[in-house]
């Protein structure tokens, strides 16, 4: 009852045309007869507002948030 959506991208010639609406309907339909579920959807950058507003639609609460450093090494 734990799954993971990883990868959420749409390729940009893609993009606003519905087709992550499509991939959220069908996410609805596989497992909302399984409740209750857990659903984590990660690697999403924070100001990726393209993904992050319809996952937050969807009622996802943030539970985790990740951070990468770079730091140039001389």
């Amino acid at each position: 009852r734990n799954y993971r959506v990883w990868g959420l991208g749409i390729l940009p010639e893609y993009r606003r045309k519905a087709i992550d609406v499509l991939f959220y309907k069908r996410l609805y339909e596989t497992l909302a007869p399984k409740n209750p579920v857990y659903v984590e959807a990660n690697y999403v950058l924070e100001d990726n507002m393209i993904m992050n507003n319809p996952i937050k639609k969807l009622g996802f609460t943030k539970a985790k948030t990740y951070r990468v450093y770079e730091k140039v090494i001389k």
